[in-house]
């Protein structure tokens, strides 16, 4: 059992990589949008350009947390991303794949103990 959970847990991880790539394809050009607009998102440390598949996996929520925040994007950023309510829940998506691989861990590690 433990050997099969490892895979689905490992099956997961990889999953979720591919899907961060696919995100941080998507959502690379809003996020230079953000860099440009750091006060206006409310954050005060440029954003890499590699945020996803980088520094999204150490823990680094607050690229996302700003856009969770930001309903109403300010206007130059709105006007160049007439789908910013989309890229937002895609960014908010992410965030929770990447808690359901947390939880996932978590969880093959209890189900190999009892």
């Amino acid at each position: 059992m433990a050997t099969v959970l490892g895979y689905v847990v490992l099956t997961y991880a990889v999953l979720m990589f591919v899907f961060l790539l696919f995100v941080q394809h998507k959502l690379g050009a809003l996020l230079e949008a953000m860099n440009q607009n750091l006060p206006a998102f409310g954050l005060s440390k440029a954003i890499p350009d590699w945020y996803f598949p980088v520094s999204f996996i150490q823990m680094n929520y607050d690229p996302v947390r700003a856009l969770q925040r930001t309903v109403q994007p300010p206007l130059e950023v709105a006007q160049a991303f007439p789908n910013y309510q989309q890229l937002r829940y895609l960014a908010c998506t992410a965030r929770l794949v990447h808690v359901g691989l947390g939880l996932a861990i978590v969880l093959g590690f209890v189900l190999t103990r009892v």
